[in-house]
């Protein structure tokens, strides 16, 4: 029987490439992103980025990669960001 591992290797820009992920947004950003990767099923292995976007590193099946790009990171998370920021 085969075996396969697939990792993605998503980068997500903030628009324009603004420098808007400064040291005080950072961790939120990173932890909104890895709660809805984790609530998509993935597992991520790496979260990191500038202040003008984030490296994401993940292991999932395509689904999960469909569900980050048709639902993106951006909706809630953008809601949940603005507000304190």
């Amino acid at each position: 029987m085969p075996f396969w591992r697939l990792f993605y290797h998503l980068v997500w820009t903030t628009k324009q490439r603004e420098p808007w992920l400064t040291p005080e947004v950072e961790p939120v950003i990173h932890d909104l992103l890895r709660a809805k990767a984790i609530g998509l099923g993935a597992t991520v292995f790496a979260l990191n980025g500038t202040v003008d976007h984030v490296h994401h590193i993940a292991l999932r099946a395509a689904r999960f990669l469909a569900r980050a790009i048709q639902f993106g990171y951006n909706g809630p998370a953008v809601g949940r960001l603005s507000a304190p920021y």
